[in-house]
């Protein structure tokens, strides 16, 4: 959990050090393998971490919504839009109101030029919290790499997201 926290709290190195702990520590605690994924894939080290989240996915063949959420983030972060979108869309279906789920599957379908789902999934998010700025969001995301958070953030201003 502290290399998680840390991650969140910009200091990748230092939860990579910790979340790769834990791995060693419990090398088949799926969770333990999807947060590292996650924290990889927030410092830049995307490629790395779809493979780790492909363990993660075989120590739990049935994988809660978050980790759907972080592969499609990851396939994004890289480029690859089409893979991305079939995680965000299996987010979707497992998990209907899940607001980062549609904020995700909003990116892609902006990413892809597909304006107009891409308004769609941006109005269910508000529907789920109407208090959304994409000014709070920037500031929240933990990624390490400035080009790869812009993208994202654009995607969603472009999708008609609230500034």
């Amino acid at each position: 959990m502290l290399g998680s926290i840390l991650i969140r709290k910009k200091q990748h190195e230092a939860g990579l050090k910790k979340l790769e702990e834990a791995a060693e520590l419990s090398p088949n605690g799926a969770n333990v393998h999807a947060l590292l994924a996650f924290g990889l894939a927030m410092a830049d080290k995307t490629e790395e971490a779809i493979l780790i989240s492909k363990k993660a996915m075989r120590l739990n063949p049935i994988p809660p919504s978050w980790y759907l959420l972080h592969r499609t983030m990851m396939y994004r972060n890289i480029g690859n839009y089409n893979e991305a979108l079939v995680w965000a869309e299996k987010t979707v279906k497992v998990e209907p109101k899940n607001f980062v789920g549609r904020l995700n599957l909003c990116s892609v379908y902006s990413l892809t030029g597909r304006m107009a789902e891409a308004r769609i999934q941006a109005n269910e998010a508000m529907k789920i919290n109407p208090k959304f700025s994409l000014k709070w969001f920037n500031k929240a995301l933990p990624y390490k790499n400035p080009e790869v958070k812009k993208r994202y953030i654009d995607a969603l201003r472009n999708a008609g997201l609230p500034g």
